[in-house]
């Protein structure tokens, strides 16, 4: 009996480090729904992006202390996939000489944290929806909060 527990133990922990797990995505109606459940203001930002035709849906919710997140739905899974590799590069340029970061993936979904120079950077890709923050340190954890509870 010792052996199966092992046995199905380590076959959970081969699939949980391999990254075969999925993640759900929400829709920009239910990110906004979160935003207004801790009183954040959401708005509408497609117009930036008018240009870009691989995005279909972009919104911005701002925090009481004027920390942001924006959130992207885009055309498919790609799209959302090559903005994810575009922002990551963009904020391993950023690295100062003190810095953390993290990766993680799975099955349809890639993370990115990093942490240097006094901000807190994260993106978050699930399918073909996107999550962005760009952010003083400081807010760290109200955000993490609010991310966490989005699932992203």
């Amino acid at each position: 009996m010792k052996k199966i527990l092992l046995l199905i133990s380590s076959i959970f922990l081969i699939i949980m480090l391999t990254g075969c797990t999925k993640k759900t995505s929400i829709t920009t109606k239910e990110f906004v729904s979160h935003a207004h459940e801790h009183t954040y203001e959401p708005y509408n930002i497609i117009e930036q992006y008018s240009q870009f035709t691989n995005i279909k849906e972009a919104t911005l919710v701002r925090g009481r202390e004027g920390w942001q997140i924006e959130f992207y739905v885009l055309i498919d899974a790609n799209a959302a996939d090559n903005m994810f590799i575009t922002n990551k590069n963009k904020f391993e340029k950023s690295k100062g000489t003190s810095s953390s970061s993290m990766n993680t993936s799975g099955t349809n979904y890639n993370t990115y944290t990093l942490k240097t120079n006094g901000e807190y950077k994260y993106i978050s890709r699930i399918d073909n929806t996107l999550l962005f923050v760009d952010e003083n340190a400081n807010y760290e954890k109200e955000i993490k909060e609010f991310i966490n509870e989005v699932g992203y």
